[in-house]
């Protein structure tokens, strides 16, 4: 879901607590144990974990646990890994979070393939980041998505993220140094201070249509 395990890294200027985030159509909440079964199918397809660094493949419970425990031992103040779910019934979707950086956090996510294409990560990264500009002080968002993954471009570029330069990301699922694009998101940019081009005047234009989804 992320780059890589960061080392010295400098904890987001975030307020501890539950987080639990809701919006027209999802529940964003902290993965548990009861998502494991969910994530291991989902995770189990490699269309989806070849696009995601720290994902092996085949993928199974004993690597969601050691995720879970590394993360719950891990994590500091402000990070988060939350599951996302249909509000209406529950179903899990996906996975979306927050961690530190140097100097910024990271946000990484990932869905379930069933629901590619129906605007459901754009839905979720808006409210993720609309949680974090809120309640945070923080100037900048890193992320980014393998040069073969168009779709996280768009879902990136969408919320304003723009390129910063190109690396190689290893991807344990693939075995190999992979070709990503490394992104970043101002706060002027998400919230559309500044120019027309600005990706948060582009996504309040276009939010409507791009979270039309039929239940």
């Amino acid at each position: 879901m992320f780059r890589k395990q960061l080392e010295d890294v400098t904890p987001p200027d975030l307020e501890a607590g539950h987080v639990d985030i809701v919006t027209d159509r999802l529940r964003l909440s902290p993965v548990g144990p009861e998502h494991r079964d969910a994530v291991v199918v989902a995770l189990s397809d490699e269309d989806v974990a070849r696009n995601l660094a720290q994902v092996p493949f085949p993928y199974t419970a004993d690597h969601f646990d050691a995720f879970l425990e590394e993360f719950s031992k891990n994590s500091v103040c402000g990070e988060m890994c939350l599951a996302i779910s249909d509000w209406k019934t529950g179903v899990f979707l996906g996975l979306i979070g927050l961690r530190s950086g140097n100097p910024h956090p990271e946000i990484g996510y990932w869905l379930a393939k069933t629901y590619w294409g129906k605007g459901i990560m754009k839905e979720a990264a808006a409210a993720l980041l609309d949680h974090v500009f809120a309640i945070s002080d923080e100037p900048v968002i890193y992320s980014g998505h393998f040069v073969d993954n168009p779709r996280s471009g768009k879902v990136l570029s969408f919320l304003g993220f723009r390129e910063t330069g190109n690396s190689k990301v290893h991807s344990l699922a693939r075995g190999e140094d992979v070709d990503h694009r490394d992104m970043e998101l101002t706060r002027e940019a998400y919230f559309g201070i500044g120019t027309e081009a600005d990706g948060g005047r582009k996504r309040a234009r276009t939010r409507g249509n791009s979270y039309a989804m039929d239940y």
